[in-house]
């Protein structure tokens, strides 16, 4: 029934942000990720994703301090349970890279970028479409 529930509300949320509700998707996103962090764990690549998800919905609204933190958290999770060579791990980075370019703070973000298109070109043999995305 959670995931149903969980399911239902990622609708929600995408429909909230669709339309600029950012604040009606928060309290859904919170539930959502403290429904992974329950199920799964916190040291799973699902519980990051909620974590990351949560992010971007923060850097949206501008609360760039909370976005940071989460992508912070998400990237941890994703080191070390995908490695450091995972295409999910790079997301995370460009996401961050993007918070900490919206802050201001120009010369991490690019280092970040960096790192993620260094691990975007290894997978780029296997998956063309990754550099891509």
């Amino acid at each position: 029934m959670q995931l149903l529930l969980t399911s239902w509300d990622c609708y929600e949320k995408l429909k909230n942000i669709k339309f600029g509700l950012y604040e009606k998707a928060e309290p859904l996103y919170i539930e959502s990720t403290a429904i992974r962090k329950k199920t799964v764990g916190e040291n799973h690549p699902d519980y990051a994703r909620g974590l990351n998800n949560m992010a971007v919905l923060y850097d949206l609204m501008g609360q760039y301090e909370i976005a940071k933190m989460l992508y912070v958290q998400a990237i941890e999770i994703r080191k070390k349970t995908l490695g450091e060579n995972h295409p999910d791990y790079a997301y995370s980075l460009i996401n961050l890279a993007a918070t900490l370019d919206n802050m201001g703070e120009k010369e991490q973000s690019e280092q970040f970028l960096l790192q993620a298109r260094e691990i975007k070109k290894k997978h780029w043999e296997k998956d063309p479409a990754i550099l891509l995305a």
